[in-house]
């Protein structure tokens, strides 16, 4: 009975926590390697990995919730014209050398 469930359970497991901790989505190669993991023939001989499955639907809440994740965590620097920018005294030229001297 105990391999049954392994095989039932822990892909589904790993895989959400692998969603949730691990990828990136900002990166195409994990992307590529996810997205190639999800529509291989491996993946989808597992019991519950169709459509409609509650089981099934983790994997796409994690998704889900990562890309939230990124996306609220992602840094924003706006559009400056450059000749706010390039007056470093203005507020704009202050922001922009902060970000500038984070980046690198």
């Amino acid at each position: 009975m105990l391999v049954p469930y392994v095989i039932r359970q822990y892909p589904l497991d790993t895989i959400v926590w692998s969603i949730g901790n691990i990828w990136d989505p900002l990166s195409s190669s994990q992307t590529r390697r996810l997205a190639g993991l999800l529509d291989g023939d491996l993946f989808r001989a597992l019991p519950w990995a169709i459509n409609g499955d509650p089981r099934f639907e983790k994997i796409l809440k994690a998704i889900d919730e990562r890309l939230a994740r990124t996306i609220a965590e992602d840094v924003y620097i706006p559009l400056l014209p450059s000749s706010h920018v390039l007056d470093l005294k203005s507020e704009s030229g202050q922001f922009f050398l902060r970000q500038w001297n984070t980046g690198n």
